[in-house]
């Protein structure tokens, strides 16, 4: 798993997911075979300032775009530092803050750069400035239980589930992790291990044996249950095996614009738009191609559904 997990991130070629992944491998190492002292942090440390400044030349200007959005969400966060802005207040506010800065820096290198932002691509300015300082002492004080939680009961056991966290910590310096529900969920899981909360629970043979079931019974309600659980993966299985083809295909017709004749790439496009209608990205693309052809009622009609 842990070399299909390797060969994923690589083959992603998501620079934070490479950094994340080697910095969370280095830690692993030091803490299963105890090779921490003030040599190997220190080698350590070098190594990942080396790797994550090759990193940043590798794609220059993506990194000194995400460098001006830092840059104008500190002026958002002095607005108001101590509480934040509220909710939601980043996309809500950003872009003017982004403006003002571009009035002010009119010869800023970074003024090609601009575009329409709704993350910072770091989830700690997200929570300093949508909660303010007060957000990220709590946050703080969260992942300060947690180490509290592990030294008064170390289990080599931990270690991965920290090793997880520490990646994750990682990633949300530079990307927007906590955007997606499954993050969450590796969150809560690395959680429970580290605080070592009792999840062996028996859930099946619970609710069998409140409602008494002869054991007859209580076997074909597990066997129903299991079966149930397997054709919902083999649906799930399916259905992403099928988003994958239709992205795939979606990239090969896109790719097709230029040199094909619209009305048939428009055709694909319909095809596809019964799997990926909810695509912001996609139903941009479409609209985008409908207004080419000068479709516009059709382009019009298919955002605002």
């Amino acid at each position: 798993m842990a070399l299909l997990i390797i060969i994923a991130v690589l083959l992603s070629n998501s620079r934070t997911g490479i950094f994340a992944l080697s910095i969370a491998l280095l830690c692993y190492i030091l803490f299963r075979f105890k090779y921490f002292n003030k040599k190997t942090v220190a080698l350590s440390i070098i190594a990942s300032l080396a790797f994550l400044i090759i990193l940043y030349l590798l794609k220059k200007d993506s990194a000194n775009g995400r460098l001006l959005i830092w840059r104008s969400t500190t002026d958002l966060i002095a607005d108001s530092p101590i509480i934040g802005h509220g909710p939601g207040a980043f996309r809500a506010k950003y872009m003017l803050f982004q403006a003002e800065y571009i009035n002010t820096h009119p010869d800023s290198k970074f003024l090609q750069l601009a575009d329409n932002t709704l993350h910072p691509f770091n989830e700690y300015l997200l929570v300093l400035s949508e909660h303010g300082l007060i957000g990220l002492i709590f946050l703080v004080l969260m992942v300060l239980l947690l180490i509290y939680s592990y030294r008064i009961k170390r289990d080599e056991k931990k270690i991965p589930a920290l090793m997880s966290l520490l990646s994750l910590a990682i990633f949300s310096f530079f990307s927007y992790p906590f955007s997606y529900p499954f993050t969450w969920v590796i969150l809560i899981f690395n959680i429970v291990i580290i605080c070592d909360f009792p999840i062996k629970i028996k859930i099946i043979s619970s609710i069998t044996g409140i409602l008494h079931f002869p054991n007859r019974w209580k076997m074909i309600f597990r066997g129903s249950f299991r079966f149930f659980m397997q054709l919902m993966y083999a649906g799930l299985l399916i259905y992403f095996i099928i988003q994958t083809k239709a992205e795939i295909k979606w990239k090969y017709i896109a790719n097709l614009m230029q040199i094909e004749k619209k009305i048939e790439i428009l055709n694909e496009y319909d095809k596809l738009n019964i799997w990926l209608n909810k695509n912001a990205f996609f139903l941009y693309n479409h609209a985008a191609v409908l207004h080419e052809v000068n479709k516009y009622e059709k382009a019009l009609k298919l955002l605002s559904d």
